[in-house]
């Protein structure tokens, strides 16, 4: 396992980014392995070896997708910083991705058919036929809301917590951000971002 991807500065680079993006949801508990201490430590000392890839390998979910962009696209490490960027962000990788294997990859390999009924799975099918890719809002707003119920209260905040968002940071108290973001809202059964608020988080 150590040796499967050489230890070029792509390969580590591609491993701390995709831990900085994954380490808020698994945090949460949403995702991942029970490792989240171990997780932090990587980050907060900007290092990268087989154990963190290890760690982020154990995400049922990510690890797939990233598995699925890099074979469609030719390139041999999943963690490569392109393949992380693709999934969490977006680029010309997803281009490439083909209807018909991404549909295959969700039943075989992600088993999604399995999770969520395959009632629910034909209407997630839907949206590739739409031009949905590996990305991971795809997952967040199509798979997870499928698996449990869009318009709970509590559902919604997981996913608005779990996207990779941004914001405008007011102020900086210590381990304390003030920062003004856009709310995930749900309103007759469109998602859309909201009127921007403060919102106070802790620095990791």
């Amino acid at each position: 396992m150590a040796n499967e991807f050489p230890a070029t500065s792509h390969f580590m680079d591609g491993v701390l980014r995709c831990s900085r993006y994954a380490f808020g949801p698994n945090r949460l508990h949403y995702c991942g392995p029970d490792a989240n201490c171990e997780i932090h430590s990587y980050i907060n000392e900007s290092a990268s070896d087989p154990g963190l890839r290890q760690l982020l390998r154990e995400f049922q979910t990510m690890f797939p997708y990233l598995r699925h962009i890099a074979d469609v696209n030719g390139i041999p490490d999943p963690f490569d910083e392109r393949v992380v960027e693709a999934y969490w962000l977006g680029n010309e990788l997803l281009e490439k991705i083909n209807a018909h294997a991404f549909y295959r990859h969700l039943i075989e390999d992600q088993r999604i058919r399995d999770k969520i009924g395959a009632k629910s799975f034909e209407l997630v099918a839907q949206k590739i036929g739409q031009g949905a890719v590996p990305h991971h809002s795809f997952h967040v707003f199509d798979v997870w809301k499928r698996a449990g119920r869009a318009d709970h209260e509590h559902t919604l905040e997981w996913m608005d917590e779990c996207r990779i968002s941004w914001g405008t940071v007011l102020t900086v108290d210590g381990p304390t951000l003030t920062v003004l973001t856009e709310p995930l809202t749900l309103t007759q059964g469109k998602f859309a971002l909201g009127n921007p608020m403060e919102r106070k988080l802790v620095r990791t």
